[in-house]
């Protein structure tokens, strides 16, 4: 019975260790295995932009925090979504503004590797009154974007009035980055205007 129990408690000792291990493998990695991963984070980037047209990059080695070493199958996944994966327009709940209200907010966002990321916009702008309702004015006070998870760099945008100044459209090009790996990627956004000045 003794027997039975020291060889029990050993497997379990034996389990845990290999719990612990393979649960910190890809955060507490050593200098040799950091470049080890990293190689193989070239080779999944290199293939990735090959096969999908893409021109994802990975940041240095140096800046990576300790939440981006991934397994090489892990970091595979990221990079396969960030490529694949398109910025779909969040439906939004009409709110409740005041008249002539001159602001408004639209999201967009994808999944990537199980994580729900999403990029935020803010516009603030002008309406004037025009037939009897409000529409939006040509001068746009300010456009503004944030991302729940990952960096979002906003670069610059395009706009376009149209529906008779009651929609404005618009192109967001920014650098976006997850995990380390940076893609030069682009969003659009709508935002409408009701007849008393609600932006939507």
């Amino acid at each position: 019975m003794r027997k039975i129990t020291k060889i029990l408690t050993a497997l379990f000792a034996t389990f845990i260790v290999f719990g612990f291990v393979n649960k910190a493998s890809a955060s507490e990695l050593t200098q040799e295995q950091q470049e080890a991963y990293y190689a193989e984070y070239v080779s999944i980037i290199e293939e990735t932009n090959s096969k999908y047209n893409k021109n994802l990059q990975l940041g240095p080695i140096e800046g990576f925090s300790v939440d981006s070493w991934k397994t090489p199958e892990e970091f595979k996944n990221i990079v396969t979504d960030m490529a694949t994966q398109e910025w779909v327009a969040v439906e939004e709940k009409p709110g409740i503004g005041l008249f002539a209200s001159t602001s408004g907010t639209k999201s967009v966002s994808k999944y990537l590797s199980g994580q729900t990321v999403t990029i935020t916009v803010n516009g603030s702008f002008n309406t004037i009154l025009s037939n009897g309702r409000q529409i939006f004015s040509p001068n746009i006070n300010s456009l503004t974007s944030y991302a729940s998870k990952g960096t979002w760099t906003q670069r610059s945008y395009t706009s376009s009035l149209i529906d008779g100044g009651r929609t404005y459209n618009f192109d967001i090009g920014g650098g976006y980055v997850y995990n380390d790996v940076y893609d030069a990627t682009n969003i659009s956004v709508s935002f409408y205007c009701s007849s008393t000045g609600v932006v939507q």
